[in-house]
């Protein structure tokens, strides 16, 4: 449907009103995609992280060391960086204005207090988290993302043609709505 194309829009929207925005997603080679392709006017305010490397850097600007360990690296992931990166927002004055989520269906239910809290205005001040929970493709339990108002569905794929989204219904066995002309 266009995620996040949608996601760095918002984005964008934020920065234009002066605001300082981080844009997270799951996926490190997504996050370098979508940093590569923001125009130079937008550095200083979108800041786009994937979520583990939010982890680290923000946990090493608060001053602590941050070293995954070479076993149970999994558990060290979703459970141990999330909780340090919590540790960390207490400890570093910077905060973000507004918070832009992608690949939101990939987030574990623990990482998102982090999110909030990174926010300037914490669970008040501006947050969109963009998903699908059928592209879940990391998560082994239902996703779950913030209580943050009635989810605006976005029901026609506007980024495949029609024979794409065709086969992936098929594999689906779902009915996939494709835009006019698509």
């Amino acid at each position: 449907s266009g995620k996040t194309m949608l996601a760095q829009a918002q984005a964008e929207k934020f920065a234009d009103e002066g605001k300082s925005t981080l844009l997270i997603c799951y996926n490190k080679t997504l996050a370098q995609w979508i940093k590569d392709s923001l125009a130079d006017e937008y550095e200083e305010l979108i800041t786009v992280k994937h979520f583990h490397g939010l982890c680290a850097d923000w946990v090493r600007k608060s001053g602590q060391p941050f070293a995954p360990p070479k076993q149970e690296v999994s558990a060290f992931w979703q459970e141990h960086a999330p909780e340090m990166l919590m540790d960390a927002i207490d400890l570093v004055d910077d905060k973000f204005d507004a918070v832009i989520v992608d690949e939101g269906q990939d987030f574990y239910p623990n990482w998102w207090l982090p999110l909030e809290s990174i926010n300037a205005l914490g669970d008040e001040g501006p947050m969109y988290v963009f998903y699908d929970p059928r592209q879940n493709l990391y998560v082994n339990q239902k996703g779950s993302v913030p209580a943050l108002g009635e989810p605006f569905i976005l029901p026609t794929n506007c980024r495949n043609t029609r024979s794409i989204a065709q086969k992936c219904g098929e594999i689906l066995n779902l009915n996939i709505p494709t835009r006019e002309g698509a």
